[in-house]
């Protein structure tokens, strides 16, 4: 007969001695840049009502224990661009979203010369 003991911790909690730690696990680098497209689309969407962002757009990368995802950029897809941060867990999580009219094209008639008319105050002289 062949008995495995075994102990588990209930809701993901470690400790002894009366000390209870909560277990967490960081975030795969992939989770990390779903959640960092999520959290700017929501904040986008809030504010402009759009939800251009993917998770794949920009490179995210863990350092010293903090997701870094984005950042400015006036080149944008239609303008937009976001900078998301969090711990590797997932919390602590701070999203500018930004807009810049630079990624946009301007009309060419905008740089045509424009007709200026100039009224003729000799002729009313006369």
């Amino acid at each position: 007969m062949l008995f495995l003991a075994g102990c588990s911790h209930p809701s993901g909690t470690v400790g002894g001695a009366g000390k209870t730690f909560a277990m967490t696990r960081a975030l795969s680098p992939k989770s990390a840049a779903a959640l960092a497209a999520r959290l700017a689309n929501e904040q986008c969407a809030q504010r402009y009502h759009r939800e251009p962002f993917l998770a794949d757009q920009n490179i995210v990368v863990l350092r010293d224990g903090k997701y870094s995802w984005g950042g400015l950029n006036e080149g944008g897809a239609k303008g937009f661009s976001a900078r998301v941060t969090f711990d590797a867990e997932g919390r602590n999580q701070q999203v500018e979203v930004f807009y810049s009219n630079d990624a946009e094209i301007p009309d060419r008639s905008f740089f045509e010369d424009p007709v200026i008319q100039i009224p003729d105050f000799e002729s009313d002289r006369l």
